[in-house]
């Protein structure tokens, strides 16, 4: 799917994205299944995996890089997020084997949150921020959109069964993380790793519903810390290219 990109078509896809999620909710509600339910992490598979090929096709049939796991100068340690990513769902199943907890539970939240992390990256950075062409307004517009639009699309869980007062702060508390993968992906272009980023996150949110799994709890701070050395770095070298700029 080849779609010129300009800001109505955008806004479009945004809210066909929004339609997406919101009938989702709507439909697994009517059936029983709500967002904070325990069963979501089983039902939202479906519903999610129509959003992940929504996303892959207005993508261009496109999400994944292959450079995007190797080492290289702009992205530091970034490429490591993935590998990072799964090593924690590995030791996590283990770990659910060892402490007798359930496996298929672990298995379909790994599976879910996958998708959460394709679709939601794939929407509020790859597509509304790549290719925004050389204008520092546009980029600098594309970006404030981006953060908020994705901050917006978690009111879609009031379709979910949650209460309106927690889906505003789920939206609240989603704009420093749009922030900071918008920042990187503009940065580097590195998609892949602030899609395994998003999925590690929200992995390890929906695993604490089993209680803690000491994996996923040390390994969140090898993310914390590639996550902070990679935009300090992403900040100093924005910074050296304006200081240049300046003296041209």
């Amino acid at each position: 799917m080849n779609i010129r990109k300009n800001y109505l078509t955008i806004l479009a896809m945004v809210m066909i994205y929004y339609l997406f999620v919101s009938g989702g909710f709507l439909l697994l509600s009517y059936f029983g299944i709500y967002y904070n339910g325990s069963k979501i992490h089983i039902y939202a598979i479906p519903m999610m995996l129509a959003v992940s090929l929504y996303v892959y096709l207005i993508n261009g049939k496109r999400i994944f890089k292959k450079d995007d796991f190797v080492s290289k100068k702009e992205n530091l340690l970034l490429y490591l997020v993935p590998y990072v990513a799964v090593s924690s769902i590995f030791l996590s199943i283990i770990e659910t084997i060892i402490t007798r907890r359930s496996l298929p539970d672990i298995l379909y939240t790994a599976v879910l949150t996958f998708l959460i992390g394709i679709s939601e990256e794939g929407m509020f950075r790859l597509f509304i921020l790549k290719n925004c062409g050389y204008s520092s307004k546009k980029k600098i517009l594309l970006f404030i959109f981006s953060v908020f639009a994705f901050a917006a699309l978690h009111m879609m869980n009031v379709a979910g069964g949650l209460t309106f007062r927690d889906a505003v702060l789920q939206s609240v508390n989603a704009i420093p993380f749009g922030l900071v993968a918008g920042f990187l992906f503009y940065r580097t272009g590195n998609i892949s790793s602030m899609v395994f980023w998003h999925m590690f996150f929200d992995y390890d949110l929906f695993t604490e519903r089993q209680g803690i799994y000491v994996t996923t709890t040390v390994l969140s701070f090898a993310v914390d810390f590639i996550i902070i050395v990679s935009l300090i770095w992403s900040v100093i070298q924005m910074a050296a290219e304006l200081r240049r700029k300046k003296k041209q």
